[in-house]
């Protein structure tokens, strides 16, 4: 069975212990790349939910917060998909008494505060309990990720901006800038809101943790360009190395017909300077230790081709470095620690189904 599991990114620590409790009951998971460099998209997020057979939202009071975990958890349920709640922190009661809940089936939700031997049977009879639900025809259209960017950008024109909503405005920003369509316009939300005159201190500081967290990705993408004009500049230099060399062979010619000619006249005699038929008929001595004028054009040819074909292959070796390989072939859980451009799979069971 193909299992989604959504969590918020700043739960990332206990979203991974339960991963890993997943991975032992020998379950394909899929998860999303929590990264800030936009690689994935929320339609690749919102296909993938659709494609597996069973949707689990991991709870925390972020989760409560986050417009991407209520649009995947709402998603998943209007394709009839069985949804597994697991509680991994308690959440506050004035949190749980504000509506905030509303969205959530929690009455069955599987208590995973401590991994424990009891959370882990209580979490493995709830998947093996799990019904058979048909998808809806037609399938329900993917959510408005846009609607929710944009009423986000209404919050923040606002004069003055709520504490508490100014932690949900940075956590929801947060989690759009992971998303390929909404990368550069929450970036550029993010910016302004540090510029709010009425930010708290909490805020700008977390603030300032994503700016620098997004120049650390930024600096990190530069530094595959950068590898790549390193290839080309010794792609040149080789080759001027190359061509110098040539040029070195082909002196020789030069300066061995001059000096040929050179001695060729201060020795000849009288008889042979008056008689131009002897002069033709003795010659010049060519030398053999330089090369021909043909050779030269050859060899530099030659060099050519080496150099043209080095370049590509330099080339070729620069790119596959700094490229990711897309794949969405199933992983270990250590792997997920790694960020990659395509949703994480963590299991270590064969796939039975390829999201």
């Amino acid at each position: 069975m193909a299992i989604f599991v959504s969590y918020c990114s700043v739960d990332q620590k206990q979203a991974k212990a339960l991963l890993g409790q997943l991975a032992k009951l020998k379950r394909e998971v899929y998860t999303e790349t929590k990264s800030l460099s936009g690689e994935e998209s929320w339609s690749l997020i919102f296909g993938t939910i659709q494609a597996c057979e069973a949707f689990i939202l991991a709870l925390t009071p972020r989760t409560l917060l986050s417009e991407a975990r209520r649009m995947e958890y709402q998603y998943a349920c209007a394709l009839n998909k069985p949804v597994v709640v697991v509680a991994l922190e308690e959440i506050p009661e004035n949190v749980a008494d504000d509506g905030k809940l509303a969205y959530i089936d929690v009455s069955q939700a599987v208590d995973f505060r401590e991994i424990d031997e009891s959370s882990m049977n209580t979490l493995a009879n709830a998947l093996s309990n799990l019904p058979a639900a048909e998808p809806p025809t037609p399938p329900p259209p993917m959510p408005d990720w846009m609607s929710a960017l944009d009423a986000i950008k209404e919050q923040i024109k606002q004069p003055r901006i709520p504490f508490k909503e100014q932690i949900k405005i940075v956590l929801n920003l947060r989690e759009f800038l992971e998303r390929k369509e909404t990368t550069k316009l929450a970036a550029s939300l993010l910016k302004i809101l540090n510029k709010h005159t009425g930010r708290s201190v909490d805020s700008a500081h977390e603030i300032t943790g994503i700016l620098r967290e997004m120049d650390q990705v930024e600096r990190k993408s530069r530094g595959g360009l950068s590898a790549s004009r390193i290839a080309i500049i010794l792609i040149v230099l080789f080759a001027l190395l190359n061509l110098g060399v040539i040029l070195l062979k082909g002196f020789p010619l030069l300066n061995s017909q001059s000096t040929t000619a050179v001695t060729a006249t201060s020795s000849a005699t009288p008889a042979q300077s008056a008689t131009p038929n002897a002069q033709s008929t003795q010659g010049t001595p060519v030398p053999t230790t330089a090369l021909s004028i043909q050779q030269t054009q050859e060899a530099v040819a030659s060099e050519l081709a080496v150099v043209a074909t080095q370049a590509d292959a330099t080339l070729r070796a620069v790119n596959a470095l700094t490229q990711t390989p897309v794949s969405a072939t199933p992983q270990t859980p250590q792997s997920t620690s790694t960020p990659s451009p395509t949703l994480t799979a963590t299991s270590t069971a064969s796939p039975t189904a390829t999201p």
